[in-house]
Parts: structure tokens; C-alpha cells; sequence
């Protein structure tokens, strides 16, 4: 029997928000989101499943990139909002961008202006101050920190004007425990921090009993072949070297057990990563996707699927969705990666390519019963957790919050006039 990795503490919102917060209003209430880009990611996700499944009679939404519609903004269409893009890609383009950002928000004059990730962040404090609105501002923190010197030097900038200004927005949104922590600690205001961990749709991802046929047939695989899977794109953050050298080591790799890599980046072309697959004699053996958009019909037939992110990570969409669909998971440490797997999956420390060798082992070598035992449990804790249906009603409730605070005081944002 294997030992799995065991976390007793569960998600609880820093604060209780109450459904009874909720103003009635006759006419739905404008939340204008603001994001750095809409290329798939885990915070532009997020932002799609909330946006379509808000409760359109009290809530209608808009949203503004930073950069282009990428590969989100036609799904975006699909549910009835069609995105702004700023293409505030360089110094004056970005100076360009703050004109049309406030005049995107005079026009809309929203009810609540949400950023996303730091840079949409501070763009939605700075657009309501050139607007002149004053209605509450909310930022959404997506990451959690390996320290600031890790990230890009605009990114790590950005991170300790987040610590100057966090006393602006009316909330703080952290999407695990450990960002809302390691932020503080930076010096982001606590009073304004709450979590709303990631929501997966259990009607999107679920068991499908095709999937393992049609997967390998898609590879030229028999059905014997175990395959160990990994959402992610190609950036040095998702681990992607520890786990090919793990999965290099493997007694039965290339023989019973092939490995599969989807996201962006994870292409042929790509030649960082293809020469580090031919450098260790993995060719034929790795089978790169790149980004695809029929997740659903190919997570279910993994037996394994893995995070191996080494920093940064919040908590990680690709694992969530894998749970639904009652795949075992091996994650790093990093952000509450472990929160979310909790006693479903191992848990195994950053960097560790012996670790995540020995925990891959492990749930490989177990009989097929209690893989399913494991993959059935792992479903049950998204569904109890981590739905979709909660996410979103949370995210219902705060709205709720800031809007009936700022009817009764005026200016619960706290922007500037």
C-alpha cells in the first residue's frame, strides 16, 4: 500500500461572506475585469468560467486586456462579452493604453473594476483614478512568490508597488492560502485579503470511458501502455526538466509507460525542449500536443498526471481538472498545490527529481483497484472543495459585499477622487 501525502487544512475564505450581503437591484450591476493578456493560462481560465457562470440578472460583465484577445477572446464572444484590447505592449503603447483604459471606463462606468494579475492590478487602480470613478476596486493575485527576484524585472517592480498600493483596492483576492501569506509578508495589506481558490467544472471534466482507447490511438499506442500526463506551458516555473530527467529514470519507461506533454510551447519547433528530449534518449517516448482546446477528452485517459512547478505556482488548474476526472496526481510543493490534492495524490518537493521519480513509481506500481480507489477519492475532494459552483458563488457574494458597502458609505474603494 502506498503512503500518499496528507494535509489536514482546507480552504476557509480569510473572510465569511454571506449570500444576504447581496443587494437586489433592479438592473445587473457592471463588474469590468481588467487582465494582462487572454492567451490560455490558468488566471485567464479562471476568468472565462466565472464570467460564464455568473448570474447574468444580478451581474454583467466586461473585459479589457492589456495586450491582444489571444486565445480566449473568441470563447469570450461565445458568452456575450467581446473584450477590449489595449495592445499595451511597449512604453508609449502602454501610455496609449491608459488613455483608451479611461475612456473604456467612462464609457462603461462600471459598478466594480476587478484586475487580474499584477499588472492588471495596477492598471485598474490607475484607470478609475485617470477616470475619475468612484467605485470599488478589487485585485486578484494569481501566484504565490519564490521572492521577488525571481520574476521579471517589470513583474518583480510591479510586485512591491502591489505592497505600496494594497491599501487601495476594497479587496485583496488570492487564489491560495500560501500567496495571501507570502503577499503580507511583502507587506500587502492583510485587512484587504481574502482567498477564492480555483473552481472546476465537474460537468466539463469527469470519467470518460473512451478516453484511454482514443488517447492512445491518437499516439499509435496500445492499451497497455501506461501514460503519465502534464498540462502546462513551456516556461522554466511549470519544471519541465526535473520532470523529463524523473521520468528518464524509470525502469519501464519506453516500454509500458510513455509520457505526454500539452500546452503552449510543447511543439516539435520548440528546439530547447526537443534537444533536451534527444539528450536523453527520450525520443519516441515523449509526445508533445502543444496547446489544445479538447482537454476533457484527454486528461481522462491519463494514469498519472503531474505538476512539477518549481515556483510561482498558485494552485494548479491542470491538477483540479485531472481530480475531476479521477486521475492520481504527483505535485510539488509549491503554492497549495498540496491543499488541493490533500491524501488523492503525493506530494513530493520542488526540484526533486528523485522524489518525483520514487512518487510516480509508486502510484505505477499500484494495482489497478487502488489507482481507481485513489482517481475516485481525488474527484470527490474537487467536488466537495474546489466546484466550479462554489467558486463562482463566492465570487457572487464579494461583489455583493463591496457594492452594499459602497452604497452605505459612499466610497468603499477607497480611489482617489
Amino acid at each position: 500500500m502506498v503512503s500518499v501525502a496528507s494535509r489536514t487544512n482546507w480552504y476557509r475564505p480569510i473572510r465569511d461572506l454571506r449570500s444576504a450581503d447581496i443587494p437586489s437591484a433592479a438592473a445587473p450591476s457592471t463588474v469590468l475585469h481588467i487582465i494582462t493578456g487572454l492567451q490560455t493560462g490558468g488566471a485567464e481560465t479562471v476568468l472565462l468560467r466565472l464570467i460564464s457562470r455568473l448570474d447574468t440578472s444580478r451581474f454583467r460583465c466586461h473585459v479589457v486586456s492589456l495586450m491582444d484577445e489571444g486565445t480566449l477572446g473568441p470563447a469570450l464572444k461565445a458568452v456575450g462579452v467581446d473584450p477590449d484590447a489595449l495592445d499595451a505592449t511597449s512604453g508609449l503603447r502602454a501610455v496609449r493604453g491608459l488613455w483608451r483604459l479611461r475612456r473604456i471606463l467612462r464609457r462603461y462606468r462600471p459598478s466594480v473594476v476587478q484586475g487580474w494579475m499584477y499588472h492588471g492590478n495596477l492598471a485598474a487602480t490607475v484607470g478609475v483614478w485617470l477616470a475619475r470613478l468612484r467605485c470599488p476596486v478589487l485585485w486578484n493575485v494569481r501566484q504565490s512568490l519564490a521572492g521577488v527576484n525571481a520574476d521579471k524585472p517589470l513583474t518583480a517592480l510591479l510586485i512591491r508597488l502591489g505592497a505600496f498600493w494594497s491599501r487601495r483596492p476594497a479587496r485583496i483576492i488570492y487564489n491560495s492560502k500560501a500567496s495571501a501569506a507570502q503577499h503580507e509578508q511583502l507587506g500587502y495589506a492583510c485587512d484587504r485579503a481574502m482567498v477564492i481558490p480555483n473552481g472546476f467544472d465537474l460537468g466539463q471534466f469527469r470519467p470518460l470511458p473512451g478516453a484511454r482507447v482514443y488517447l492512445r490511438q491518437l499516439l499509435g499506442l496500445t492499451e497497455e501502455v501506461q501514460i503519465i500526463g502534464q498540462v502546462a506551458r513551456f516556461h522554466p516555473m511549470k519544471g519541465h526538466a526535473v520532470h523529463l530527467d524523473a521520468i528518464g529514470e524509470l525502469p519501464e519507461f519506453g516500454r509500458q509507460v510513455h509520457c505526454v506533454l500539452i500546452g503552449r510551447g510543447m511543439i516539435a519547433s520548440n528546439n530547447a525542449l526537443t534537444t533536451r528530449i534527444r539528450r536523453l534518449g527520450l525520443d519516441g517516448r515523449i509526445h508533445l500536443l502543444g496547446e489544445r482546446g479538447d482537454l476533457e477528452n484527454l486528461v481522462p485517459g491519463f494514469d498519472i498526471a503531474v505538476s512539477s512547478s518549481t515556483r510561482n505556482e498558485g494552485v494548479p488548474n491542470a491538477i483540479g481538472e485531472a481530480m475531476a476526472c479521477e486521475v492520481p496526481c504527483v505535485v510539488t510543493d509549491v503554492g497549495d498545490a498540496a491543499i488541493l490534492v490533500g491524501d488523492t495524490g503525493i506530494v513530493v518537493q520542488p526540484g526533486d527529481v528523485q522524489a518525483l521519480k520514487g512518487a510516480l513509481e509508486r502510484l505505477l506500481s499500484l494495482p489497478a483497484e487502488a489507482r481507481r480507489s485513489l482517481g475516485h477519492r481525488a474527484r470527490q475532494r474537487i467536488a466537495e472543495r474546489f466546484s466550479l459552483e462554489h467558486m463562482v458563488e463566492e465570487y457572487q457574494n464579494l461583489y455583493g459585499e463591496v457594492l452594499r458597502a459602497g452604497s452605505s458609505h459612499g466610497d468603499s474603494g477607497r480611489n482617489p477622487s
